[in-house]
């Protein structure tokens, strides 16, 4: 049987933030926002890039009232059936927590920080706290149905309505949204809106009509007409046409708030519409390979904000609009799993942070809906109950998953991508993540690719070991927060771990990897069989040393025994030279011999073992950048050669 639009989903849980979703509230003297915006319908014409026929068609798809995600508070079967889950066990208590507590106050001096000095932290968690009020009052509401809550959460939806804005300082930088002069829609302010108007549907009549009134106003205002303005004329809301997360958490977010609240079915589907034709560029973000640049914390939260867009359309129009359509997707979907080394360890690439691991939750849905045949991680009631975790998106996690989209058939992937229990090697992003075999605890992943990628560091020729669950020498990772400098041209100057010094890469005559499209690793090798994997590059185009001819790095995965992993350099110059290794560990490490030394995380170990053509520096330094202190070991030639070979071996310790 083909499920109800009123039962969407847990995947609307998939929304959330890596970085923060907005609070709100505003000078006592802004104006009410009912009194500030109102719009005509719109007509089915005058869209730059939407076809009015298409716009008729999914109107005709569409029902006759807006609707959202799961039930409202009406179906009382539902709630009490919800209530007997572990997971909705604390609704209630979590929310009379809040009855007694002063909701946060709304801080100028807080958002203005990052107008002033570029620093983020403060006026996001300012945003962040207040926001996370909403979805608790609303479910606890809907569980217990005495209006208890309803006062505190009324409170709760003037301010958001009354606050200057939604955006996120970092995506104000000229402060129009904060001075209520043009609103613009950002990755936060698009997710807080799903999340308001979906309060809006689950209280329904609850809402006094002039607060619902209000709220839709603010919704109109600052996220409906912003996005209208930019269909018609192609001008801001640069999102539309970006291939990356912006591109599928706005579509997600203002989509599934219009489906929502907005009375005029034309509307609906002129936004539907949209989410259809824009979401593409999405698509267009990932390589043919289904390699993601921006790394897995970001596919995390761009891919699975597409997946829940795919969701929303699909039950919104009852399967005709279906983006997992599209053959690629499934590559996409496989990158999750693929980058994964082992024991769902998986490397930091780019502005990923140490330490992230594949939503369980977008595994669980993808290996269903496209038929991957991945290994089953956990049951559908888990699945269930990890959406609720009651976050700040956890009023979209009220449904069953035998109610999503049916499963698919199964179909290949696309013949870049070479992936199997032993290896994942995405051919055009030039990844290789080598597997042992079974019962095996080292793995490693290796890293051609360019240093003009999304969210890039330079870094290419790294790469990540693992032993057991610990990975003792890699990637650092991303920062844990961003400035006003971390995407400017002080990128690789200002920021250590932005930098290749900070990598597992060569220092070639003193100088580190440039950015740029360019510098790019040539694939020379890929040979792989069932005992060993063999991997080598190119990285002269990485590096400006005038002087530099060759810079071949090999690396060689051994699955025999423990397993070892062999990081060969081959380098020439025309003139004498110094050449240096990075070791980047987040662990302990000491010296065991005169080129030996030994990393430790937890109870995991592995030890290197260098062969150079000459005798070794070892410089130490500690980095600590916005994010997990991590320790870079400098293995530097003590003299200038003309050409040579360093050999590091790395084995696990037993």
């Amino acid at each position: 049987m083909r499920p109800s639009s009123h039962h969407l989903c847990l995947l609307s849980a998939l929304a959330l933030s890596v970085a923060a979703i907005p609070g709100l509230a505003a000078p006592p003297s802004a104006p009410p926002a009912a009194a500030r915006a109102s719009s005509a319908p719109v007509s089915a014409g005058g869209f730059k890039d939407l076809s009015a026929s298409r716009i008729a068609e999914i109107e005709a798809m569409l029902p006759a009232q807006p609707q959202g995600l799961g039930p409202t508070y009406k179906n009382r079967e539902l709630f009490e059936e919800l209530a007997a889950k572990s997971g909705f066990a604390s609704v209630i208590t979590q929310g009379e927590a809040l009855l007694s507590q002063p909701f946060p106050a709304w801080s100028d001096e807080a958002y203005l920080e990052f107008s002033r000095n570029g620093q983020r932290p403060r006026g996001e968690e300012m945003l962040n706290v207040r926001s996370r009020w909403l979805s608790m009052l609303v479910l606890a509401e809907c569980f217990e149905n005495e209006g208890r809550f309803l006062p505190v959460i009324e409170q709760v939806l003037r301010a958001y309505v009354e606050q200057p804005t939604w955006t996120l300082p970092a995506h104000d930088r000229s402060l129009t949204n904060f001075r209520r002069t043009r609103y613009e829609v950002d990755l936060v302010s698009a997710l807080f809106s799903r999340n308001l108007a979906q309060a809006v549907y689950l209280l329904d009549d609850k809402l006094a009509p002039d607060l619902r009134l209000a709220v839709l106003a603010a919704l109109r205002e600052r996220i409906f007409d912003p996005v209208l303005a930019s269909l018609k004329t192609g001008k801001g809301n640069v999102w539309l046409n970006w291939e990356n997360n912006w591109n599928a958490v706005c579509l997600n977010g203002v989509s599934g708030a219009a489906l929502a609240v907005l009375p005029e079915r034309r509307e609906r589907a002129v936004f539907l519409a949209a989410a259809e034709h824009y979401s593409v560029n999405m698509l267009r973000g990932f390589g043919e390979d289904g390699y993601c640049t921006e790394g897995l914390g970001y596919y995390n939260y761009g891919f699975r904000n597409y997946v829940e867009l795919r969701e929303t359309l699909w039950q919104a129009t009852r399967g005709a609009i279906d983006l997992f359509n599209d053959p690629k997707v499934r590559t996409m979907a496989l990158f999750g799993p693929g980058i994964e080394i082992i024991n769902e360890v998986s490397p930091a690439i780019g502005d990923c942070r140490f330490g992230v691991k594949l939503d369980p939750r977008l595994r669980w849905y993808c290996n269903r809906a496209l038929s991957l045949g991945l290994p089953e991680t956990g049951s559908e009631d888990q699945f269930r109950r990890a959406y609720a975790d009651l976050g700040s998106n956890a009023l979209f996690g009220l449904l069953a998953p035998e109610q999503l989209a049916p499963p698919r058939p199964p179909a290949p992937a696309s013949p870049a991508l070479v992936s199997g229990p032993l290896r994942t090697y995405f051919s055009k992003g030039g990844v290789l993540v080598c597997r042992p075999a079974p019962g095996g605890r080292f793995g490693v992943a290796l890293q051609g690719g360019h240093n003009d990628e999304a969210h890039n560091h330079n870094d290419v020729g790294s790469f990540t070991l693992v032993v057991g669950r610990e990975s003792p020498v890699g990637d650092p990772g991303g920062p844990h927060a961003y400035t006003a400098d971390s995407f400017g041209p002080q990128r690789y100057t200002k920021f250590q771990v932005f930098r290749s010094r900070t990598h597992p890469v060569p220092l070639v005559a003193g100088g580190e990897q440039v950015p740029g499209r360019e510098a790019a690793a040539r694939v020379l090798q890929a040979e792989f069989t069932d005992e060993r994997d063999t991997f080598a590059l190119d990285l002269r185009a990485a590096y400006r040393e005038p002087t530099l001819q060759v810079l071949k790095r090999t690396f060689v995965y051994e699955r025999g025994g423990a397993g070892e992993l062999v990081v060969r350099d081959d380098f020439a110059f025309s003139s004498p030279q110094a050449f240096e290794l990075s070791l980047i560990t987040l662990g302990q490490w000491r010296q065991e011999g005169k080129n030996t030394w030994e990393f430790t995380v937890g109870n995991e170990r592995v030890r290197a073992t260098l062969e150079a053509p000459g005798e070794v520096e070892v410089i130490q330094e500690k980095i600590e950048e916005n994010g997990p202190a991590f320790t870079r070991l400098g293995l530097k030639l003590k003299k200038p050669v003309k050409s040579g070979t360093m050999r590091l071996s790395f084995r696990p310790v037993e």
